[in-house]
């Protein structure tokens, strides 16, 4: 059922309706000043001179920005190819240190790290620099008739000694000391002891967080034998880690590459979020001081996407103000511009997060997924013919429902990985952690909900018979469709790492639907119809409820904002369908979203809202 290969996004076999926005975001601009016609009308009539001039200022940008597009392609392909042979002189280091060659070794290893700091080459140098120094000591001193086979035999017991003691340098020293002195020896035997003295030596950096030599020391391993998987996964995770360190105040654009695309499949690695989110803080320092607005804001912005932090967020909106009024430098003879230039304006009373939500395209007779950031009213489109939305608690992957099972995708990127696939497959969760992803299975007995790891590195595992989970912080799953004392209950709350967990029921009414926990994990907002129509509703893990909405409009899917102010939900109230925001005691609801029209299968429609 699982399958971590990455699928394309379903075709669409007309074109989509118009993308849904935000009421805020419709507020056209003011109407040109007068100045400015008369700007422009002194612009427009034909200037011979003035014409020439610009057709000869033109041809030199046109030429220039070839030069600098064939420079800037140059410098890449330079790059790759410096990358290439420091791995190439870097493997030959590793062939060199394992054959005994130290002197040759080091060179390599210098060249791989002159080159490209390559990961792994610093250690190999020390490496071969300590090896250049010792002398084998074997317990049964040599003579000058002492065959070197008996020296060699020697040597390999004190390396089994210090094995079996868990001294893994002296047992790789006295293993470099055989190869030394007879090559030929055991070969089998003496690779085999330095595979199992490297392995355990690189968990036992890794543990100190060592990672330059504990990648060298897998890297050595991985020339002898394949690594387990963990290692193998580790090795690769190092690796890119490292890539990253190397270039960390030196470039901040590739190390922002490298970490990104680490924190793309490993958002949990040792600090790689708070690296990624200080990456690009300081990139956007760095335009903001060349008093580049826009760039800057563009880095700010990935940042408190990745960490809600005041202060950034406070550079984020001056960045953008800056660029919004930026005005173009007038021609010699005329009047500069004055009015600024406006653009989209944040949603009134939504500050916080990105909101998903699905909306349905009538022209391709499916629901289309979206994403809305707090700090731009302008939706970003994360799928096609998806529903059921839910983040990943870092608020960057967005898994959601399609036809074929649940996939996940990050909305700016737009290419989905598939996490589970199957028939009858739906509402998915994550984790507190983000590491796993529990999802519900409709078969001819009914629903059952099941766990697995996001990755597909293990079989989903049947936790209870339910449907729509939700995943609360504290790792309670609560469901709906539980069954107590042979009684359909409302809403329950299980543990789903206990195998013996038994539901805890908070509601009574088989109707409920749980759609969001609180951000504290004390409340879960839910939606039921069981007054004659749809309303949200809040119970407490004490099992208290209470009423948010009662219009007798429909009103649904909740979702709580991360901060844990407000509550999002989807409603026709006003004859159209819409998502609103209201404060928890249902106080001043205000639509922020226009949906259409058409809204079908609503109470399966879910809204998630995260950092």
């Amino acid at each position: 059922m699982l399958n971590s290969e990455p699928r394309l996004p379903n075709a669409e076999p007309r074109a989509p309706d118009p993308i849904p926005v935000a009421e805020a975001a419709l507020n056209l601009p003011p109407p040109p000043r007068p100045g400015w016609q008369v700007w422009k009308a002194w612009v427009l009539r034909p200037h011979p001179f003035l014409v020439g001039l610009l057709a000869f200022l033109a041809t030199m940008s046109l030429t220039m920005i070839a030069v600098l597009m064939g420079w800037n392609q140059g410098l890449q392909e330079r790059q790759l190819r410096a990358e290439a042979t420091a791995q190439a002189y870097y493997e030959e280091g590793l062939a060199r240190l394992a054959a005994g060659e130290f002197e040759m070794a080091r060179a390599n290893c210098q060249e791989a790290w002159r080159l490209n700091r390559y990961p792994g080459s610093a250690a190999c140098v020390a490496e071969a620099e300590r090896l250049l120094t010792p002398t084998p000591t074997p317990t049964v001193a040599p003579t000058p008739t002492t065959p070197p086979e008996e020296i060699a035999a020697a040597l390999l017991a004190e390396a089994q000694e210090a094995l079996d003691a868990g001294a893994w340098e002296k047992a790789l020293e006295k293993l470099n000391a055989v190869l030394a002195t007879a090559p030929d020896y055991r070969p089998d035997r003496i690779q085999e002891m330095r595979y199992t003295a490297l392995v355990a030596l690189a968990r036992q950096l890794l543990e100190e967080d060592n990672l330059e030599a504990a990648l060298f020391r897998l890297d050595q391993a991985a020339a002898i034998a394949p690594l387990d998987d963990e290692l193998e996964v580790e090795r690769q995770l190092a690796t890119r880690y490292l890539e990253g360190i190397n270039y960390w105040g030196v470039s901040w654009e590739d190390a922002i590459a490298a970490f990104s695309a680490l924190y793309a499949i490993a958002p949990y690695y040792r600090d790689v979020q708070a690296r990624l989110f200080q990456a690009h803080v300081a990139y956007g320092d760095l335009f903001a001081e060349q008093e580049e607005w826009c760039p800057a804001e563009v880095q700010y912005t990935e940042a408190v996407r990745l960490i809600l932090d005041a202060e950034v967020e406070a550079k984020r909106t001056d960045a953008a103000q800056r660029c919004l009024t930026a005005t173009p430098t007038p021609l010699p003879g005329t009047e500069p511009i004055t009015s600024p230039v406006t653009g989209p304006q944040p949603i009134e009373g939504f500050y916080v997060g990105r909101l998903a939500y699905a909306a349905y395209n009538t022209e391709a007779g499916g629901y289309d997924l979206y994403a809305l950031p707090s700090y731009d009213p302008r939706p970003i489109k994360a799928a096609s013919y998806a529903s059921q939305p839910t983040w990943r608690p870092d608020g960057r992957l967005l898994a959601y429902r399609n036809s074929t099972g649940i996939a996940a995708v990050v909305p700016e990127e737009g290419v989905p990985l598939t996490l589970v696939s199957g028939p009858g497959v739906a509402w998915p969760t994550w984790s507190p952690d983000g590491q796993r992803i529990a999802y519900a299975v409709q078969d001819a007995t009914g629903w059952q909900i099941y766990v697995a790891p996001g990755d597909g590195s293990a079989p989903p595992r049947p936790v209870t018979p339910g449907w729509a989970p939700v995943w609360g912080p504290q790792g309670a799953l609560a469901y709906a469709g539980c069954v107590v004392e042979g009684t359909v209950r409302g809403i329950c709350v299980i543990n789903p790492d206990d195998p013996a967990g038994q539901p805890v029921p908070l509601t009574a009414d088989p109707r409920d639907t749980p759609v969001s926990w609180s951000p504290d994990g004390s409340q879960i907002a839910y939606m039921s119809d069981h007054d004659g129509d749809w309303d949200v509703y809040v119970v407490t893990t004490g099992g208290y409820v209470y009423q948010v909405t009662n219009d007798p409009a429909s009103d649904g899917a909740p979702a709580w904002a991360p901060d844990g102010s407000l509550i999002a939900f989807v409603s026709d109230r006003d004859g159209s369908w819409g998502i609103y925001l209201v404060s928890p005691d249902g106080q001043n609801p205000r639509k922020i979203v226009d949906l259409g029209t058409t809204y079908p299968d609503f109470s399966s429609q879910r809204l998630s809202w995260a950092p």
